[in-house]
């Protein structure tokens, strides 16, 4: 019961991504490119290129390469449980499709690619196909989930 309980949460994202700065939230916001409101299916976290991110859960890379506004992008799938991530924008992945990854592996590097309007992560996490916001998915720093 216990190792059931422990690998559910493990496959549950839980961290902050990178360290930074916050500059956009989930929601409906203006767009600073396209000059008109619109709905933002994550968070923006400015920081330094090369900056490491971190796979915020344990799960499967399902997708590693380049998408035309996202730039070059990592898609973590959870293990089948519903949960899906995405991390865009990188200036570089450090892991290729198929690679299991541990909450906290380094999975690229923060950048500028695809429609950005400079070096930030664009962070998403999806649940059953639906984005949800991903401060619900942040846990405290004090709080241990491994």
């Amino acid at each position: 019961h216990a190792a059931r309980e422990r690998n559910r949460w493990s496959q549950r994202p839980a961290i902050w991504p990178v360290r930074g700065r916050l500059t956009s939230g989930f929601g409906y916001r203006f767009h600073p490119l396209i000059k008109r409101r619109m709905f933002h299916e994550g968070i923006d976290i400015a920081n330094e290129p090369w900056t490491p991110i971190q796979s915020t859960a344990d799960g499967v890379v399902s997708f590693s390469g380049y998408k035309p506004d996202y730039g070059n992008t990592v898609i973590v799938d959870h293990y089948g449980n519903g949960y899906k991530t995405v991390y865009a924008h990188l200036e570089q992945s450090a892991v290729s499709e198929g690679v299991p990854v541990g909450r906290g592996d380094i999975i690229g590097y923060l950048g500028n690619t695809g429609r950005s309007t400079g070096p930030h992560l664009h962070y998403e996490v999806r649940h059953m196909g639906r984005f949800v916001n991903p401060f619900d998915y942040i846990l405290p720093t004090d709080m241990m989930v491994d």
